[in-house]
């Protein structure tokens, strides 16, 4: 593993801390688009990020739930780690609702915007660092090529791209 360029197959937890990064990125975008509201461009920003958050992030974490924790559950160790996890993905699910609804609104509340901005940051704050301490390296020492191989495959087919087998999306 630890090719990633454009040639060589694609390492499926490399892509999956290079999404928390975009996720980052995308949340300290919003924090910059709420402090210029009501500006258009500040709101454009924020519906930016609200559709990001919907597709992008929704997506990495079905790329977890259904491609990673499945393959690490036989780890008694992990396990009760992996449902903590997925129990977070369901809050922030109600989390990126919250967003969307707010960044449909043509003048949204600047203070309920910061205040979801804030609980966003500090979800994901914990729940990306449980992610890259405890099972990625955990995944690393534990899957074979071979099983990151299919990893980054069903990644790649829920993208519509590559990954040889048939229906990628929701399973």
């Amino acid at each position: 593993m630890g090719r990633n360029d454009e040639d060589g197959p694609k390492d499926p937890l490399r892509m999956l801390e290079k999404s928390h990064r975009r996720l980052a990125e995308n949340l300290e975008l919003l924090r910059d688009a709420i402090s210029g509201l009501p500006r258009p461009e500040a709101l454009e920003a924020v519906r930016e990020v609200a559709e990001f958050v919907s597709r992008t992030v929704a997506r990495h974490e079905r790329d977890e739930e259904q491609s990673l924790f499945p393959r690490l559950r036989a780890d008694g160790d992990l396990a009760p780690l992996l449902a903590e996890l997925e129990a977070e993905h369901r809050a922030h699910e109600l989390l990126h609702q919250e967003l969307f609804d707010l960044a449909e609104d043509d003048r949204p509340d600047p203070r309920r915007l910061q205040d979801l901005s804030r609980r966003l940051d500090a979800a994901y704050e914990r729940h990306v660092e449980l992610e890259e301490t405890r099972v990625f390296p955990a995944a690393r020492a534990a899957l074979s090529e071979a099983e990151l191989g299919a990893m980054a495959d069903e990644m790649q087919s829920r993208r519509g791209r590559g990954g040889g087998g048939g229906g990628g999306g929701r399973g």
